[in-house]
């Protein structure tokens, strides 16, 4: 068994299915870039947390899944060979990246004179 970390984007809308059982899960695929371009691992989803993040997530959202991987070769029609990846999560997380602040607003915060926005000092009280 292999337990990984894989990063990337959310390729597809998740799909929430139920199996025979009566199970909920959710299946997806993540695009992952690497050295050599970019390949895609298919996930699937048991665990009741990591569904509900997953169904909280779009197309092109940037997230983190932990789980066990399970690693095969995909032969295209072509002859050419691929990694393949599927990995059961059990945990997912959001990993979008915080706004960086404009430069204007960085600029003047750095060089702030204690004025308040209506002109008043608020230093001299």
């Amino acid at each position: 068994m292999i337990r990984a970390l894989i990063t990337g984007t959310l390729f597809n809308e998740p799909q929430q299915r139920t199996s025979k059982a009566g199970t909920q899960y959710v299946t997806a695929r993540i695009s992952v870039t690497t050295e050599d371009g970019r390949l895609f691992a298919s996930l699937v989803a048991f665990n009741e947390d990591a569904v509900v993040r997953l169904m909280q997530l779009r197309v092109g959202a940037s997230l983190a899944v932990s789980g066990v991987l399970k690693v095969g070769v995909y032969t295209a029609n072509n002859g050419h060979a691929y990694p393949n990846l599927d990995i059961v999560a059990d945990e997912v997380a959001a990993t979008t990246p915080r706004p960086k602040k404009p430069k204007s607003a960085r600029r003047a915060g750095a060089a702030h004179d204690g004025s308040l926005p209506d002109g008043s000092d608020w230093l001299a009280a």
